[in-house]
């Protein structure tokens, strides 16, 4: 007589790391499936909206998608229950309806679990008290999906004819860079505006605030450390999450009783040495210990005062974009730095001029649209469709109708006023003629105003009082190899390389030596930084399109010499303790742990 077989659950989750901590979490009887994306979404090349028929959006399946729908539904059929544990916002709302479609009606149950917290307890009681899709959620990110790529695709256009080829709309980091220019001209009035306290138990804005207070953590990396926070990390306790889910309301320790400190000896010691991973250990602790204490009535937290209202930290500014918004604003402000209209200076967020031309011409030209009122009337909105008070259809068309007038003129406008440049005193060295600001692929520079006809640029720099200058060439004491004029250093894609000062007449140019001959037998080189493809940083041979020497390292080579071998460099390694120099010649293994300044 045969036995009858286990009953099995198959969990679909949209992150490995969520998974691996729900499996070691619920056992064996339990199975994985990762779906990282949405199985179905909107095209990606083509706007994908009927315009002129309500506003629908054309939903589409990927090859990829198809293949993970498949994947499912074959999983799904060697289980007796099916649970979607999707993060439980709209967006994981939405993932988990298009699974559910994915699978069809036939088979096992399928059921929606709500994991706030990735303990044991959190985890067991979700599993037993599963709840239905809520339908409200799902069209509230379907109408936000909609006005978000109106505004990406639409109004991208504008801003590419107008501004720079490159630029891409984004509804969230246009209000979010319309508060950073808006405060920079507060700081020049001096306008006086009160600070807010942050209040306990924090929400994401201000852990992500202290996180940068304390720690010098980015938004990026609060945001980023917080979601492997709840999704869990190996301890001596196994796996489990860290945190309650972070994205709405407060943030909490998902065991008030586990501190920092062990938190801290846990996760060093199942560290493997790894750069990286130290790197992400030491900001998982931080983070933490900020949550924890927190929660414990211990965190300090800046007090307001009645002055001149500082720049914008990335805390303060997430926090003005709305509660619940922390993680979507997050990538809004790191897309708004990767494309050059904002900087950091001091820590704070600072508009570029190619910021401030952005937000005011996208300030004049969508003044009711994409302002910052009509976005928080848009939140209020999206979360009245999700409480069912509300149509999706009826937020959407109510966005639109401010949108589609000031898109026409805005269009219009671009398509009959040339691209944009803003002036400058400055005055050409080859033509005496004026130069402007453009943008380019490596930011922004000085350009002649005859071109064509003059192809002169040069770097630029801005004074205290914000005028624009050219920045003067930096001479060095090298000699040109082809014409003997003096090396200048100017800066590119790469970074700073030397160039010949007769340039254009002279177009030799070489990177910048670190004061290391080549180690090659030989080879006659010296050592230089350079960029991969990528933009990953490591050092090599400046011979290498001339003798082909490989050399290569990716740490720094230090002029210093070995005090073991007499080796003639060393290299350097930052560490959280401080600087590793190490020697690598072979057989020598001289390491020196915790060097500070070398």
């Amino acid at each position: 007589m045969g036995s009858s077989r286990a009953k099995k659950t198959l969990v679909v989750v949209e992150s490995p790391h969520k998974g691996k901590t729900l499996r070691g979490l619920l056992g064996a009887r339990f199975t994985m499936k990762v779906c990282a994306e949405p199985l179905v979404d909107l095209p990606r090349n083509r706007l994908g909206i009927d315009l002129d028929n309500g506003l629908i959006p054309e939903h589409v399946r990927t090859a990829s998608s198809m293949k993970a729908a498949k994947l499912l539904r074959e999983a799904a059929r060697e289980a007796d229950r099916v649970c979607l544990a999707f993060d439980p916002d709209r967006r994981g709302e939405a993932h988990a309806s298009y699974v559910v479609d994915a699978l069809g009606k036939k088979g096992s149950p399928v059921e929606r679990v709500i994991l706030l917290a990735l303990t044991e307890d959190a985890v067991r009681t979700a599993f037993a008290a599963p709840r239905e899709l809520v339908q409200g959620k799902i069209d509230a990110f379907v109408a936000e999906q909609v006005i978000d790529r109106l505004v990406a695709q639409l109004v991208s256009p504008i801003l590419r004819s107008h501004v720079r080829r490159e630029l891409v709309a984004d509804r969230v980091g246009v209000i979010a860079l319309g508060r950073v220019v808006e405060r920079e001209r507060a700081l020049a009035a001096m306008v006086a505006e009160a600070g807010v306290d942050a209040t306990l138990p924090l929400d994401c804005a201000q852990l992500v605030e202290l996180a940068w207070r304390g720690c010098g953590l980015s938004s990026s990396q609060t945001i980023a450390t917080v979601r492997r926070l709840y999704e869990g990390l190996p301890h001596a306790g196994g796996r489990s999450g860290l945190v309650t889910w972070p994205f709405d309301g407060v943030v909490r320790p998902s065991d008030p009783a586990y501190p920092p400190t062990r938190v801290r000896a846990e996760l060093e010691g199942g560290a493997d040495g790894d750069r990286e991973q130290l790197r992400e250990v030491a900001e998982s602790v931080a983070v933490y210990a900020l949550v924890w204490a927190a929660h414990a009535g211990k965190a300090v937290v800046p007090p307001s005062k009645n002055e001149a209202a500082p720049r914008h930290t990335d805390g303060a500014l997430l926090a003005a974009l709305g509660t619940g918004r922390a993680e979507r604003g997050a990538r809004a402000l790191g897309a708004l730095e990767l494309e050059g209209c904002v900087v950091r200076r001091d820590g704070r967020l600072a508009p570029t001029l190619l910021g401030t031309q952005v937000s005011d011409l996208l300030g004049a030209s969508f003044a009711k649209s994409l302002a910052a009122s009509l976005s928080q009337a848009l939140e209020e909105g999206l979360s009245q469709v999700e409480r069912g008070e509300a149509s999706s259809a009826s937020v959407v068309a109510r966005f639109y109708a401010a949108f589609e007038p000031e898109l026409r003129v805005a269009a219009e406008r671009a398509r009959t006023q040339p691209r944009g440049a803003a002036p400058t005193g400055a005055k050409c060295p080859r033509c005496d003629s004026k130069m402007v600001v453009k943008w380019g692929k490596n930011g922004e520079f000085l350009a002649c105003t005859t071109y064509p006809v003059c192809t002169a640029t040069q770097e630029l720099e801005r004074g205290a009082d914000g005028v624009i200058t050219a920045k003067p060439e930096t001479t060095t004491t090298e000699q040109c190899p082809a014409c003997d004029k003096p090396m200048v250093i100017r800066r590119g894609r790469y970074g700073e390389f030397l160039a010949c000062s007769a340039y254009p007449g002279c177009k030799t140019t070489q990177p910048i030596s670190l004061g290391v001959a080549c180690p090659r037998p030989g080879c006659g080189g010296f050592l230089a930084e350079k960029r991969s493809r990528r933009g990953q940083i490591f050092y090599g041979c400046a011979s290498y399109a001339r003798t082909r020497c490989d050399f290569v390292s990716w740490d720094r080579p230090v002029a210093e010499r070995c005090p073991r071998c007499g080796a003639g460099f060393l290299v350097r390694k930052e560490t959280q303790r401080g600087a590793t120099l190490r020697c690598v010649a072979e057989g020598c293994g001289h390491v020196e742990v915790g060097r500070r300044g070398a």
